[in-house]
């Protein structure tokens, strides 16, 4: 699709780059609202109808995001960049995050670049309106998903992937977690 209808009902043109407002980047006109931080630490904020969701990295580094795939970033973020994806290089130990902004919503991309990297990646979660649906593959919310799609190796070879929606006091968590291997990348989508 290359339309969405907005607000007002009429259709108008998907725009899947990311806009710099200052304060956040934004992506441009689509059926979904995605705010991500100028620093990984702060509120990745996902809207689709009246139903809002944020996650917040923990015990992440507060690195600031870039629009352009770097030299020194792992090979698997650098060849895969384009003009609607966000670089958080080593927002956890030896981990790079990209955002890719798609037509129907976003994907997370973890790359792990060594065994010094962790294995479980966790957010803190809250919403507005019911409470979620967890079936242990997706954590569904009223019209947003979240989900782990895959992990593979440096070596393109799956990797068992495990998600966790838990609740430690007040606060609740979504986790991604896999089992240690060298130069993992793991896709969620959002």
């Amino acid at each position: 699709p290359v339309h969405y209808k907005n607000a007002q009902g009429e259709f108008a043109d998907i725009n899947k780059e990311f806009v710099d407002t200052g304060n956040a980047h934004v992506n441009g006109g689509n059926v979904f609202s995605l705010s991500l931080p100028k620093t990984f630490t702060g509120s990745h904020t996902l809207l689709r109808g009246g139903t809002s969701v944020t996650l917040i990295p923990v015990s992440a580094n507060a690195v600031s995001a870039t629009t352009e795939g770097g030299k020194d970033l792992n090979i698997m973020t650098q060849k895969l960049y384009a003009a609607n994806e966000l670089f958080y290089q080593n927002a956890w130990t030896q981990t790079d995050v990209r955002f890719r902004n798609e037509w129907y919503g976003a994907k997370e991309f973890i790359v792990v670049k060594d065994s010094t990297a962790p294995t479980t990646f966790s957010y803190q979660i809250s919403w507005t309106g019911s409470a979620p649906i967890f079936d242990g593959k997706r954590l569904i919310f009223n019209g947003i998903a979240l989900e782990a799609l895959k992990a593979h190796d440096a070596k393109n070879r799956n990797v068992p992937l495990q998600i966790a929606f838990r609740k430690q006091g007040a606060k609740r968590f979504f986790d991604i977690s896999f089992n240690p291997v060298l130069a993992v990348t793991a896709t969620t989508t959002i």
